[in-house]
């Protein structure tokens, strides 16, 4: 059950206020000894002398984490004045994991896990159950994926039989984010529900209007074209996770390929070089169209640099909380010396996903944005692992994010305001490049009546 109750006013007070207490675990730990759970995720925290004996819980099912939760000797912690809730900063520096007190750890989690077939069923069932936040938002007929496989497992199914059923649970979830990972005959295997499905194409019909204007918008976009327009000006960074350069002169053009894989510096520098070029430029292409996620810091770090002040981005909390929680704001800080003034067109394409989806989401924040292309995949929460007791993992989504108009999309994709296919191909056939020659012409032709003085220039 989801409670989601008042605004973000009180965790952004939080966040802009600072901590009441901000001890560290090592420093200062006698008030945190005792036992915790978290608002959502399903942990249970036994602290003493700095010490964590972590336990995962999923209602009535619990065992011994096999891992820890955080690196808690390099975590921000802020412990309530009564000593009943603390809050911790880790991956994401603006968005706090809560824990309560409570009197003393659950009994299931002292009980000795059982790892027979029926018991890991169980336990997978009851994981999903208590933490999957979008049964309903993927039209999940839950009592029935769960009565099928109960009755494909019995005391004596072999470990690859077990596998396919629970993966046989998990082919209803067409969510990028949910998986199911372990070793079967001294063989590791995985099985993804969401690259086993076909590909979700949807009408043109389905998206938002298209803006009113003369452009002759394509009806396609082949983004390996992009060799061809920006000839010798093309600049690859990152690993070759960025390409960016300028086509014809006068357009920008910035390929981001994943959110991961470099640091928060060699995204900055990269970026100021890019934006540096695009000085002059009329508009500017941003290209996640092939963007297969990360992480949301990564995002966020490089959506900075197009902010020219401190805006909402997007908000999230634990769907899986069985106790009220609040939507917690997550801002764009802007990085950098200079910001792209000029109308931005963000290219998005199905396989858009994860954290490039909260990029997606923090570009439409600012007012010189508008998306193109496709609607995106619409697996936007961070994954939660879940360990099973035969030590298998599972993986699934839990966490609802909210863009800054306080709409979600998970599970639907967020869509594009201008919309054309993005093909993937290999290879730019002839008209492959006429097509993208025509993008080209009708961002030219809106850039300069939305925006005519375009340019890069100093933040606020």
């Amino acid at each position: 059950m989801v409670l989601v109750t008042g605004s973000a006013l009180a965790v952004s007070q939080i966040l802009s206020e600072g901590p009441k207490i901000l001890p560290r675990f090592g420093e200062s730990t006698g008030n945190f000894d005792g036992v915790w759970r978290s608002r959502g995720y399903g942990w249970i925290w036994s602290i003493k002398n700095g010490r964590v004996k972590a336990y995962e819980e999923s209602g009535d099912f619990c065992m011994n984490s096999p891992r820890r939760n955080f690196d808690v000797d390099r975590a921000d912690t802020q412990l309530d004045p009564d000593g009943s809730v603390f809050r911790l900063l880790d991956e994401d520096d603006q968005y706090l994991y809560i824990f309560d007190r409570i009197e003393s750890i659950p009994a299931p989690c002292l009980a000795t896990s059982s790892s027979d077939p029926i018991s890991v069923l169980d336990a997978a069932v009851k994981t999903l159950d208590a933490h999957y936040a979008f049964f309903g938002q993927r039209n999940i007929d839950w009592a029935k994926a769960v009565e099928a496989a109960e009755a494909r497992v019995t005391s004596t199914t072999t470990d690859l039989d077990l596998f396919r059923a629970i993966s046989r649970v998990l082919s209803n979830f067409r969510d990028s984010h949910v998986s199911l990972e372990g070793t079967v005959e001294d063989e590791e295997i995985e099985f993804e529900p969401a690259a086993q499905a076909a590909p979700r194409r949807k009408a043109v019909s389905e998206a938002s209007a298209t803006p009113s204007t003369a452009a002759d918008w394509p009806s396609y976009w082949n983004p390996a074209v992009i060799e061809e327009l920006l000839g010798d000006t093309a600049e690859t960074a990152l690993d070759g996770e960025m390409t960016y350069g300028l086509i014809d002169g006068d357009i920008g053009y910035l390929s981001i390929r994943s959110m991961s894989g470099y640091s928060h510096r060699e995204a900055d520098r990269a970026t100021e070089k890019a934006l540096e070029l695009f000085r002059d430029a009329k508009a500017v292409i941003v290209d996640v169209s092939r963007n297969d996620g990360g992480y949301d810091m990564s995002a966020k770090r490089i959506a900075g640099h197009f902010a020219r002040e401190r805006t909402l981005a997007y908000s999230k909390y634990a769907g899986d909380s069985s106790v009220a929680v609040e939507p917690q704001p997550n801002y764009l800080e802007p990085r950098g010396d200079n910001y792209f003034a000029g109308p931005v067109y963000l290219l998005t394409s199905e396989t858009t996903v994860s954290a490039a989806e909260i990029f997606v989401m923090a570009m439409r924040a600012l007012p010189n944005v508008t998306q193109i292309g496709e609607t995106t995949d619409g697996s936007l929460s961070d994954i939660l692992s879940k360990p099973l007791p035969n030590g298998w993992l599972l993986n699934l989504s839990n966490e609802v994010y909210l863009d800054s108009n306080g709409a979600a999309w998970e599970g639907k994709g967020i869509p594009p305001k201008i919309t054309f296919d993005v093909r993937q191909n290999a290879r730019a056939s002839n008209q492959d490049i006429a097509a993208a020659r025509q993008l080209i012409d009708s961002i030219r032709s809106l850039g300069s009546d939305l925006q005519p003085a375009g340019g890069t220039q100093s933040p606020s």
